[in-house]
């Protein structure tokens, strides 16, 4: 019988100035994250969607997410966090759609990847100290 991860739905991960790389491991195949959400708390005060948006433009704030296999393979994707935005959005909180899925998102047939796998998400931008925590919100297995 084929082990059966336990899947946790709505699972935050949260970083911050202090706290910019997320590591993970997959031990077996099935093991996954699904980004489905960010949500963005502003470290500053702001009444009007466009003052934390134009805030988000300048941080540059993106995200890489990178795995290496057992076997000494190593993939990353990066992703802008303002290509998520949209005008219409009031609160700074993006659904994903489609949403991110690791290990799914480096290969086609995630069968052939060798296990254990180990990843990082990573937050990066354009300024040294952002004005934002960042908060994936992910289903894992």
């Amino acid at each position: 019988m084929e082990y059966s991860p336990l899947f946790r739905r709505d699972v935050g991960i949260r970083l911050t100035n202090d706290q910019r790389v997320y590591t993970f491991t997959f031990q077996q195949p099935g093991s996954f994250i699904r980004i489905r959400k960010i949500v963005l708390t502003p470290l500053f005060e702001w009444k009007h969607p466009d003052e934390w948006s134009a805030r988000l433009a300048r941080n540059g704030l993106y995200f890489t997410a990178e795995i290496k296999t057992s076997v000494g393979s190593v993939m990353h994707q990066t992703y802008s966090i303002f290509g998520f935005n949209d005008p219409s959005y009031y609160q700074p909180v993006f659904t994903i759609n489609p949403t991110i899925v690791l290990p799914d998102q480096f290969q086609a047939n995630p069968i052939k990847l060798k296990f254990p796998i180990t990843g990082e998400i990573t937050l990066a931008g354009s300024v040294e100290k952002f004005d934002f925590d960042v908060l994936f919100v992910v289903d894992q297995a």
